[in-house]
This record gives structure tokens, C-alpha cells and sequence, in this order.
């Protein structure tokens, strides 16, 4: 079986978790089952500031995406290559295997 990580990038912890949760998406569509929990990251120290199962009732809230929020704050970046992890101050990090 094969094993992907990702990352979701964000101004905060809540964007990251949402940014991750779009890149999961289309993976947990083909089959891919997470196999971690979830670590919040600052990429400023690398220190994870928290972690959480995919399954936490407060884990899904963060995943949901907030109405009014534009989402990456550089639309041409999106364009042309994803955001670097030293773009954003938070990185949300998950694994899954299918």
C-alpha cells in the first residue's frame, strides 16, 4: 500500500487544518485512509504546537471552510507553484495510506 503526506499552509493553525482538509479530500475520494493524527506545526521554531485524530468531533469543525475568507493571501501564487511551507506561518501534517 502506498503512503502520502501532506500539508495544508496557513496565516493560522484554523487555515492550515482547512488547507489540509482540501488536499484530502480528492485522496480519501481514491480510496486513502488517514493513518496519522494530525500535527499543527509553526514553521518558525518546526515545533508542533498541537496534534489531533482526524476522528476529533473538534477536529472536524476546524476542517470546515470559513465563509467570507478569501483562502491564500497571494491568488498568482496559487497560479503558478503551491505555497512553500516558508510562506506560512502554520503547517497542518497528515498521513494516508491506500
Amino acid at each position: 500500500m502506498a503512503t502520502i503526506s501532506i500539508d495544508g499552509r496557513g496565516d493560522t493553525p484554523e487555515e492550515a487544518v482547512q488547507d489540509m482538509g482540501k488536499r484530502m479530500e480528492p485522496l480519501v475520494l481514491k480510496g486513502f485512509t488517514p493513518i496519522s493524527e494530525v500535527e499543527i506545526v509553526d514553521t518558525g521554531t518546526n515545533k508542533v504546537l498541537e496534534h489531533f485524530q482526524v476522528t476529533d468531533p473538534e477536529f472536524a469543525l476546524h476542517m470546515q471552510p470559513q465563509k467570507g475568507k478569501s483562502g491564500s493571501k497571494n491568488p498568482l501564487l496559487e497560479e503558478h507553484k503551491p505555497p512553500m511551507h516558508h510562506e506560512y506561518p502554520y503547517v497542518a501534517r497528515l498521513t494516508l495510506e491506500g
